[in-house]
């Protein structure tokens, strides 16, 4: 029979530096400016900084500098509304990002403006917001991207079937095993944009709100009447993935039947 031991663990008590005794009993009022939240650590509640106790000069300076930190990284994240990024300082270029992707989608007629159908389903729309950033951590660009609220849409009314296939990754690993036997060059590109080449068929119409803050029309009258496919529609990858089809087939290459995300040709020599 084997047996278990169990040893309790010592709880660790720090001890409180004078600093923070004084603020606790109300002797003394923090100094410095307000730290701001997440920046956890203070110097003068940390018993392995007593040594700081006696350069109280030095104590502002170091929250200062946390919180020129901590206001560099919020701006460098994206913001996650619309709201949100009206208030930072680097709105204008989130408002010209937005306005050079809303003339691209009217340039490729993506909608249309209608009056609001009775008893129809309108899909809500938002901006989703990126820094595009290079290799380096440099900003590139920032990047605004109008997306369905793809949960609002109901089924059998504006949209049908949503599969689209996608390669397997252990044909991928083939595929590339094969090149690299045979010595073969293997090219990777992107297409930009994607889903938004995707067309939308008669029998599914979909209604969707103007954008947040760029309302063309009266937004209680009139909506958009989507003619192509846009981010965040459940139907947005099935219609990208027709159009490859259809392209494909006019230029030769053929469907695997095995994995109907392959396509390739025959060359005979």
């Amino acid at each position: 029979m084997r047996g278990i031991i169990t040893v309790a663990r010592t709880q660790c008590i720090s001890k409180e530096s004078a600093y923070v005794r004084r603020l606790r009993e109300g002797v003394e009022g923090p100094k410095g400016p307000q730290i701001p939240k997440g920046i956890q650590g203070i110097p003068e509640a940390s018993a392995e900084m007593g040594a700081l106790e006696n350069n109280r000069e030095l104590i502002p300076i170091n929250i200062e500098f946390a919180m020129a930190i901590a206001v560099a990284e919020s701006e460098a994240m994206d913001p996650q509304s619309l709201e949100e990024a009206r208030r930072r300082k680097d709105w204008p270029r989130w408002e010209e990002a937005m306005r050079v992707k809303l003339n691209a989608l009217k340039k490729a007629g993506t909608w249309g403006v209608v009056e609001r159908p009775k008893g129809r389903n309108v899909v809500a729309c938002k901006w989703v917001f990126r820094i595009k950033k290079d290799a380096a951590g440099q900003i590139e660009h920032y990047k605004a991207r109008l997306v369905a609220k793809g949960f609002t849409q109901v089924f059998g009314v504006d949209y049908y079937k949503t599969f689209a296939p996608v390669a397997k990754l252990a044909l991928i690993r083939t595929i590339l095993a094969i090149a690299a036997r045979n010595g073969w060059q293997i090219d990777m590109f992107d297409f930009h944009s994607a889903l938004l080449n995707g067309k939308l068929n008669g029998d599914e119409e979909v209604f969707m709100e103007q954008p947040p803050g760029y309302e063309d029309s009266n937004r209680m009258k009139c909506c958009l009447k989507l003619y192509k496919s846009i981010y965040g529609l459940k139907q947005a990858g099935r219609k990208w993935y027709k159009i490859v089809c259809h392209t494909l087939a006019d230029l030769g290459p053929k469907r695997s039947e095995a994995d109907q995300a392959v396509f390739y040709v025959q060359v005979f020599t």
